[in-house]
């Protein structure tokens, strides 16, 4: 029964004299969604959670009995104002989550890097080294199969192979010394010599890509949880989306690395691995924002019913029923 003015109950008799209830709408009202007039359209009990309801025969949208004052116009503009800002959150969120997984991926290149930059200081330490001391004595031998090589060039024999300077003035140059050494080595083989691209995978490196795949397991578990409107499949389609947009932030220091000299040894050793190690990472990385996408909202639920008591899960019962599953259900309390 309902204390709506706009909604009658009638009492027909019943054959054995009891009497049953017949409850429909008297008054004028209109649909909340269409506009439609209710009036004369009865009222049903809804099963799952027993309340009174009238449904519009004109769009089908279920109408609550018991009326409400409306806010008016300044409904709809409020409406579209926290949409607008919604929107601007999730673009927000989509930027910064893609620029996140790219500067992580950035940092482990950068540390992977870092063998490889000491093996090149290491061996250009010996060559400036030995050319100082021919600079110091006047010479600048050049015998066997380095004969026809310019005078004043420097050649220091290492074991897997020649690797040479172009003058002795250049090499004494500072950074342009560097430069002029850099540029004549063939750098597949220098990295050859220093162990492959699996210099750089060392415990720290192997570190780094434990802790940011787990943060970006924690970003996975937020986004799933956030977006409960979207499936599985079509959470996995959000984190492609992410994952595009990190390799488009990607491409800029890739292209920096290809096309830029370097000046000195780190920028050096970074410019050859960040390309295969970036790579890499971020797909290490997206791999962890994928198993957060999938799992995040069995980990929020599990963590409401280690937290919550029963009464309060029913304001988060959202993370059920847009996975299918059924409510959480109330445990009897006995007295």
């Amino acid at each position: 029964m309902t204390n709506d003015p706009q909604t009658l109950t009638k009492k027909q008799a019943h054959p054995q004299g009891q009497p049953t209830p017949t409850t429909f709408i008297t008054g004028d009202r209109l649909c909340a969604s269409c506009g439609y007039n209710l009036i004369g359209q009865a009222i049903s009990r809804e099963p799952h959670y027993g309340l009174l309801i009238a449904r519009c025969p004109e769009c089908g949208v279920t109408a609550a009995v018991q009326e409400y004052p409306l806010l008016g116009r300044w409904a709809h503009r409020w409406a579209l104002v926290l949409a607008a800002v919604w929107l601007l959150l999730m673009v927000a969120g989509w930027v910064g989550t893609s620029g996140m997984l790219m500067g992580l991926g950035l940092a482990a290149s950068e540390t992977a890097a870092q063998p490889y930059s000491s093996f090149i200081q290491q061996v250009f330490s010996q060559v400036e080294s030995q050319a100082k001391l021919q600079a110091a004595a006047g010479t600048t031998p050049n015998s066997g199969p380095t004969t026809s090589l310019p005078p004043g060039t420097i050649v220091i024999q290492r074991s897997g192979g020649l690797q040479q300077i172009t003058t002795i003035g250049g090499l004494l140059g500072g950074s342009a010394g560097f430069e002029k050494w850099w540029a004549a080595q063939d750098h597949a083989d220098l990295l050859r010599q220093a162990g492959g691209w699996r210099v750089g995978l060392t415990a720290q490196t192997i570190v780094v890509w434990v802790f940011s795949a787990l943060a970006m397991l924690a970003v996975g578990w937020v986004w799933a949880t956030i977006l409960v409107q979207l499936n599985r499949r079509r959470l996995l389609l959000w984190g492609g989306l992410i994952l595009l947009l990190a390799a488009v932030f990607a491409a800029v220091p890739i292209i920096e690395c290809l096309t830029t000299e370097p000046s000195w040894v780190w920028i050096a050793g970074r410019n050859q691995m960040t390309p295969s190690y970036l790579t890499m990472s971020m797909a290490i990385f997206f791999a962890g924002l994928a198993v957060g996408l999938c799992t995040g909202r069995s980990v929020a639920r599990f963590m409401i019913r280690m937290l919550l008591p029963p009464r309060m899960r029913y304001s988060l019962a959202v993370l059920w029923t847009c996975d299918g599953h059924d409510l959480p259900k109330l445990h009897r309390v006995y007295h």
